[in-house]
């Protein structure tokens, strides 16, 4: 999955997709991410496709099998926060 991420996930493709062409709108966009044998990361964020590009094929993390979009908040997304969706 990491040579996938590193070399074709369109990144910037999904980015715009995920903000509607607004990028500040995706440091309020949770994210999650499914690994095989562990289970799902959720509330996860990120400021631009680079950050995101980064941490999906740093080499001293698990490498997401799946990435599930989720909504939009009024802020940045947190586990047993006050956030109400957009």
């Amino acid at each position: 999955m990491r040579v996938y991420y590193n070399y074709l996930y369109p990144f910037k493709t999904i980015v715009s997709w995920l903000t509607h062409n607004n990028k500040a709108l995706l440091a309020h966009r949770e994210l999650s991410f499914e690994y095989e044998g562990v289970g799902v990361e959720r509330y996860v964020t990120f400021v631009d496709a680079a950050s995101m590009k980064n941490r999906m094929i740093d080499r001293h993390s698990t490498t997401p099998l799946k990435v599930d979009a989720g909504a939009i908040w009024n802020q940045k997304p947190e586990k047993d926060s006050n956030c109400k969706t957009i």
